[in-house]
């Protein structure tokens, strides 16, 4: 088997959007745009050194994620968007355990940060189920 893919010659790394859904409800917990960490690798991976900054999503990003996530049929989905230099915008992967998206080095300040963004989704899951 082979696999062929098309070079996308992106603008600014990606854009994680982290999207829940139960039933026909949807809600965006938040979107990040990672950076790469180095020269040496085009993955914006946090773990690999990648760099994160909390953004506000377009309507066509938002509508790209919810999208996504309603297909992936997962209640918590990570959608990764990309822009190309032309300004065309991809759904180029959807992750079933996305993780928390902080660029934190600081570990007090790294706890504080997923102790909130995990409040906030136990929050949003439980106003949806209502």
């Amino acid at each position: 088997h082979i696999l062929v893919q098309k070079f996308v010659n992106i603008k600014d790394g990606d854009i994680r959007v982290n999207v829940l859904t139960i039933g026909n409800k949807q809600n965006i917990l938040n979107a990040v745009r990672r950076t790469k960490g180095s020269d040496k690798d085009f993955r914006t991976n946090l773990s690999l050194g990648g760099h994160s900054e909390e953004i506000e999503l377009t309507s066509v990003q938002k509508q790209l994620a919810f999208k996504a996530a309603k297909v992936s049929g997962l209640v918590w989905a990570g959608v990764d968007i990309i822009e190309d230099v032309d300004g065309n915008e991809y759904v180029v992967e959807i992750n079933g355990a996305p993780g928390t998206p902080f660029d934190v080095e600081d570990q007090e300040e790294l706890l504080k940060k997923n102790t909130d963004f995990y409040n906030s989704l136990v929050n949003m899951l439980d106003g949806m189920m209502k």
